[in-house]
């Protein structure tokens, strides 16, 4: 019981996290060094629960170093190619799409790892190695999105150091949170875990699955999907004044302050709150900022 107790305890924060991209994280990336690149990519990984829950799957029933370093190896290198690739040259796809096959990723390891193939369908499962690697170069392939989203959002051109950059943090990351679950799954193996913690992978991966599937027919057909980001605001003071810095969507932008002002500057007559919305140009509206002026020098 201590045993499902601690899986759970592992689980949950991963299916009920969010793997976006905080707006304070791509407006800090706007004019980052190379480290910080890297410092993202760790952080990218290590929040990322789709990515946990399926190398959960791939180390579940690994018995040592050298069946880890093929596995991790070939999924390593393949999410290296699309991650790199796809970023350099461009090419993106709807990210609802990429994460529900992702998500499809987990449910597979976890129905595998229960021995599904021979038990339903009386064949073996396909080639582990194989396999981990096809379902890398997807993993490499939503890290590239949502890498080319902050991209856009701050008007980036990427270069390649950077990318690197974000690719070495990735590899930190999953180092970190190999370091933690290979230990861990080792010493909590035992049949009756094995059997509720891979049906729990399965279930997990089913929320996720449906859950990216229902943002894309929802978020998809609202928004434009060359714009599914929009504007980003963060609003600062600088000595009198209040400036909405705005990143993202498609200039010029419309701006809407709680004082009926419509620049993206505006000089406040006295202490309080204040908030603005921005529109660009193809309608889409920015998050509501908001801003507490405590000192006025009239």
């Amino acid at each position: 019981m201590k045993k499902i107790t601690l899986l759970l305890l592992l689980f949950l924060p991963l299916i009920g996290s969010s793997h976006g991209v905080p707006e304070s994280t791509i407006i800090d990336m706007a004019d980052a060094s190379l480290f910080r690149w890297c410092r993202f990519g760790a952080e990218h990984m290590v929040t990322g629960y789709d990515h946990i829950l399926f190398l959960i799957g791939v180390v579940f029933f690994l018995n040592n170093y050298s069946d880890i370093f093929k596995f991790i190896t070939s999924f390593t290198i393949a999410h290296c190619i699309t991650l790199i690739f796809a970023t350099f040259y461009g090419i993106t796809a709807n990210a609802y799409l990429i994460d529900a096959v992702i998500a499809f990723s987990v449910i597979y390891k976890g129905f595998e790892n229960l021995d599904g193939f021979k038990k339903w369908f009386s064949v073996n499962a396909p080639n582990l190695v194989i396999m981990v690697f096809l379902f890398g170069l997807i993993h490499g392939f939503g890290l590239s999105t949502k890498l080319q989203e902050v991209a856009v959002a701050t008007s980036i051109d990427l270069s390649l150091s950077q990318i690197l950059c974000f690719n070495v943090g990735v590899e930190f990351g999953q180092i970190a949170v190999l370091i933690i679950l290979f230990p861990m799954f080792s010493l909590l193996r035992g049949n009756y875990f094995d059997k509720i913690s891979n049906g729990i992978l399965v279930v997990a991966g089913i929320f996720l699955l449906v859950y990216q599937l229902n943002g894309y027919f929802t978020d998809h057909h609202e928004h434009h999907p060359q714009n599914e980001l929009g504007p980003l605001c963060l609003i600062s003071q600088e000595g009198n004044d209040i400036l909405a810095n705005t990143v993202g969507g498609v200039t010029p932008y419309i701006y809407l302050w709680s004082t009926g002002e419509s620049t993206n500057q505006i000089t406040p007559k006295v202490n309080g709150d204040y908030w603005v919305v921005i529109t660009d140009i193809d309608g889409y509206n920015s998050d509501t900022s908001f801003i507490t002026v405590m000192w006025v020098n009239l």
